[in-house]
């Protein structure tokens, strides 16, 4: 649970950024950032015979920009690629009149066929070993690692409750030391 993880971390965060020798600190992966969601509504896809196939290379076109051709000049290859103006792509609203190909040659809005909503994900989810996981990082000046690292170990584990499933792994710099 990525939101849990951010929690536990911005609590590690706080305790560990208050510990004597720490001049820097912070969390590496940003928060959450406004992500457009586009879900197919089967029931009206299939009444309108709009292929899902369909509006996933619409949006992708439309939205995103997708590569049609190039052109080599005095030996560069360039990439031509399409989409739609600003204004077009910027609003839900106007995303929504975007049209869709129908299976009997005509067009359907694709707010007719999908919803199509704004919302808080994560930006960047970070992997190791296979399992999620947020990193707090800090700067040492004027001490010890060994020391700062014993002692932030004991504050961390005394004062951060980990939810189950969570394991704080302590890296960087001081694994060379040990």
């Amino acid at each position: 649970d990525l939101t849990e993880l951010r929690k536990t971390a911005t609590e590690i965060l706080g305790v560990v950024k208050d510990i004597k020798g720490c001049s820097e600190s912070g969390i590496e992966q940003e928060g959450p950032q406004t992500q457009l969601t586009i879900k197919m509504d089967r029931v009206q896809a299939a009444l309108h015979g709009v292929n899902f196939v369909d509006i996933q290379r619409m949006t992708e076109m439309a939205i995103g920009g997708k590569t049609v051709s190039s052109l080599v000049q005095n030996g560069q290859s360039f990439d031509i690629s399409i989409r739609y103006p600003l204004a077009r792509r910027a609003q839900i609203r106007e995303i929504g009149t975007l049209l869709v190909k129908t299976a009997a040659g005509g067009a359907v809005p694709l707010s007719q066929v999908a919803r199509i909503e704004s919302i808080e994900g994560p930006s960047k989810i970070t992997r190791l070993d296979g399992s999620r996981f947020v990193s707090v990082w800090m700067n040492i000046s004027g001490r010890d690692q060994g020391s700062f690292v014993a002692e932030a170990m004991k504050r961390v584990y005394g004062q951060v409750k980990l939810p189950q499933g969570t394991e704080v792994i302590w890296g960087g710099q001081f694994e060379n030391l040990t």
